[in-house]
C-alpha cells in the first residue's frame, strides 16, 4: 500500500508535469505559413500600399495571360484595349503612388509603383511574378521579395 507521502509525491509530480508541459506549449511559436506572412506584412501597410500592390499584382497575371494568348507583353494600355484590365485600373491613387511600366515586348516587362510621400515604400513586378520593394528607392532585381 501506498503510504500518504508517497501519494502526495505522485500528485506533486504530476501536475509538476502538467504546469511545466503547459508552459513549454504556450512559449513554443509555430512558424507563420506563407500566406500568414503575407498578411502579417500587409496589415502593416498603409491601404494606399495595398491598393498598389493589388494593382501589380494584378497587372502581373494579366500580362502572364497576355504573354501566353500572343506570345510578347503589353503596355497597360494595349491591355485594357484587348478586355484584359478594365478602364478603372489602375485603382491607386495618383495623389499616393505613381505606376511606371517598361516593356520590352518579347522579353521582359517592368513596373514600379512609386510613392508620392517619403514613407511608402517603392514597389516593382516583373515577368517572374516577384514583387520587390526598397524603401527610398526603386527596386531592381536584387532587393527583397515581398
Amino acid at each position: 500500500m501506498m503510504t500518504t507521502a508517497l501519494r502526495y509525491s505522485l500528485i506533486v509530480l504530476i501536475i509538476a508535469t502538467a504546469v511545466v508541459s503547459f508552459a513549454v506549449s504556450r512559449t513554443r511559436q509555430k512558424p507563420l505559413t506563407p500566406l500568414e506572412q503575407a498578411i502579417a506584412k500587409q496589415r502593416r501597410l498603409p491601404p494606399d500600399s495595398v491598393i498598389a500592390l493589388q494593382d501589380l499584382r494584378l497587372l502581373g497575371a494579366v500580362e502572364m495571360s497576355f504573354f501566353s494568348a500572343k506570345g510578347r507583353y503589353a503596355t497597360p494600355e494595349e491591355l485594357k484595349k484587348a478586355g484584359y484590365l478594365d478602364q478603372l485600373w489602375p485603382r491607386s491613387n495618383s495623389q499616393n503612388y505613381r505606376l511606371s511600366f517598361h516593356s520590352q515586348q518579347h522579353g521582359a516587362f517592368v513596373t514600379h509603383a512609386e510613392p508620392a510621400g517619403s514613407n511608402h515604400d517603392f514597389f516593382r513586378i516583373d515577368q517572374t511574378q516577384a514583387i520587390r520593394y526598397e524603401r527610398n528607392h526603386r527596386p531592381d532585381v536584387r532587393s527583397p521579395v515581398f
